[in-house]
């Protein structure tokens, strides 16, 4: 779309769309890879600016590419691309996928990696099956109040997920969606399911030992953390935080 921008922007009277393209310069994001700045992106740049006084983006984000065994990258022009894109999909799930990609670093090239596919794989599996573990816990449950006092240990992962919000927000306003990828895993693995969960499990299968205020809060954390990384996880499997939420959610969070 760049080029046909330009090419309005030097011919207005030969297209009537000119106009409507001018609307939306500059646009919000410019997503290339690192092979191009001194074509695509320095001559849209200069040629934007000449025939319009305008800069084409706000932000420019440059990704690296994928490499083969052989360390070149893969292409369709070389040839050595063995990775079928719908087999990739079929074979290992497109959430599993978009995990792998979003695994890599700005400005930096990225190996294929059947380890990473792997990592990704149980990380949509664990999602899963920690959600199905609150599930029966949390049936019927609807979070009507937060009370004052949740207890330490809800109080204590309530704030590892807010700093980890800030972090996470921190990181996406600078495109850097990799890093903002890993503070999320650190939440979910670490804080949520080694620790958290392991804390309450005995609260929650034996709620007669405790009175019905520590149990509410701690349902209502539950509720609460396990939506937040369902948001938080929605921008990299967005098919498995979806099929969770319609189950989960839909009915009491609206």
């Amino acid at each position: 779309i760049t080029p046909y921008i330009c090419f309005n922007l030097l011919h207005p009277d030969k297209d009537p769309l000119s106009k409507e393209a001018l609307t939306f310069i500059p646009m919000a994001l410019r997503p290339q890879a690192h092979d191009i700045i001194r074509t695509w992106a320095f001559d849209t740049i200069v040629k934007v600016w000449m025939h319009n006084k305008a800069i084409p983006w706000d932000n420019i984000v440059i990704s690296g590419h994928v490499l083969s065994g052989e360390k070149e990258k893969i292409s369709k022009s070389k040839g050595n691309n063995p990775l079928d894109p719908h087999n990739l999909i079929k074979e290992h799930s497109a959430d599993v996928i978009r995990f792998w990609t979003a695994s890599g670093s700005l400005g930096h090239d990225i190996s294929f990696s059947d380890t990473q596919l792997k990592i990704g794989k149980r990380l949509v599996t664990k999602l899963w099956n920690a959600g199905k573990f609150a599930e029966p816990h949390l049936q019927n449950f609807v979070p009507e109040k937060q009370q004052k006092q949740l207890g330490i240990v809800n109080e204590w992962i309530l704030d590892a997920a807010n700093r980890t919000f800030t972090h996470y927000q921190n990181y996406f306003a600078k495109h850097e969606f990799g890093l903002a990828l890993q503070q999320v895993d650190a939440l979910f693995w670490h804080d949520f399911c080694d620790n958290y969960l392991e804390l309450i499990k005995h609260q929650l299968f034996n709620q007669s030992e405790y009175d019905a205020e520590t149990v509410y809060a701690t349902k209502w954390t539950l509720y609460n953390l396990e939506l937040r990384l369902l948001q938080l996880y929605s921008s990299y499997l967005p098919f498995i935080t979806e099929e969770m939420y319609q189950q989960g959610y839909r009915t009491t969070h609206g």
